[in-house]
């Protein structure tokens, strides 16, 4: 019984290392591996295994070095205007269908076919998709605004919408809107500066300054 709790972190840590593998971010997979680490390190140190914990430990640094690389890194972001999909636009939606409809259930490449819209490139490497209308009173109803998983660290969406607002603040557009119950899409507009409306609960805007 003494050992018990011990034997509890040692467990909790490998939980942790095998979730990791799991994870399409790169960044949250490198997050969720150190903190694995970091628990197989203690593990190591509450029943003395020391080659436990001077592996998790140098595995933790590697982490923390990549997350500071990461995060620290400047790259470049532009947009590049489409309409609609072209050869290259379908075979990117078609390969993402199935991770779009996580967010988006009821999404049909074939709806974008008249769309206006954006890649985010990020490094030249088309990071995400942004397809939109425009709707009556001046609001700017998104159809869809997708990152590839490995993407998923908010700097795609803090640059569209930075440089989203200044353009359709200038046609004398007055908000984003997007309809959605998926709680990993509402988590992201809240996120990024959306609100629920209150008269309809699965209506979020955000404003256009």
């Amino acid at each position: 019984m003494d050992w018990a709790w011990q034997e509890l972190v040692g467990y909790a840590a490998s939980l942790l290392v095998a979730a990791s593998l799991m994870l399409k971010s790169v960044a949250r997979l490198r997050w969720v591996n150190l903190v694995g680490a970091l628990c197989f390190a203690s593990y190591g140190a509450l029943v003395h295994a020391w080659p436990v914990l001077a592996v998790n430990l140098l595995i933790a640094g590697i982490d923390t070095w990549f997350l500071v690389q990461m995060y620290t890194r400047r790259d470049f972001f532009t947009l590049l205007p489409i309409h609609g999909c072209d050869a290259f636009g379908r075979k990117f939606l078609r390969f993402h269908e199935r991770d779009i409809r996580r967010f988006f259930p009821d999404f049909d490449p074939e709806q974008m076919q008249d769309r206006p819209g954006f890649f985010v490139l990020r490094n030249m490497f088309p990071a995400g998709v942004f397809y939109y209308s425009s709707a009556e009173g001046g609001d700017v109803a998104v159809r869809l605004d997708y990152v590839v998983p490995e993407y998923r660290d908010g700097r795609n969406a803090e640059f569209l919408f930075r440089i989203l607002n200044e353009q359709f603040s200038s046609r004398g557009a007055r908000r984003f809107t997007v309809r959605t119950g998926v709680p990993a899409h509402v988590k992201y507009l809240l996120t990024h500066g959306f609100e629920r409306t209150p008269a309809e609960k699965d209506l979020f805007q955000r404003a256009i300054i």
